[in-house]
């Protein structure tokens, strides 16, 4: 299967975080844009969620939900544990694109690492 590339565009001013469908375009118009079963995201949130900005994490997620077929999921690989205030924005973000989280998946995260789940809601 070949591979599907899509770019980041800038937002036009009338842009809203949670409007998905103005963050993600195809680079050839005369193609779908990628849809996924899942996406591992080992780093990149870890990044975002050190700029300590919510905004930034909503835009991750809504390009993350765009991108995610329905029944799909999103998967968090972090390199320490999630502090509350990180999981209430994430919570908070996630519920605006329809995504529910499970932190902290026993028998896979360890002191090096730490896995976490969002499915997307049914």
């Amino acid at each position: 299967v070949p591979l599907v590339r899509t770019e980041r565009v800038h937002a036009p001013e009338s842009y809203s975080p949670s409007d998905s469908s103005t963050t993600i375009r195809v680079v050839d118009p005369t193609k779908t844009a990628g849809q996924y079963d899942c996406i591992v995201d080992q780093g990149l949130m870890d990044a975002v969620i050190a700029l300590n900005s919510p905004s930034s994490i909503q835009e991750l997620l809504s390009e993350a939900a765009f991108a995610i077929q329905e029944h799909g999921i999103y998967v968090l690989v972090t390199s320490s544990k999630l502090s509350d205030e990180t999981r209430q924005t994430l919570q908070e973000c996630t519920d605006l694109v329809g995504f529910e989280w499970e932190f902290e998946l026993d028998g896979i995260s360890n002191d090096s690492q730490v896995v976490s789940v969002a499915r997307t809601q049914l």
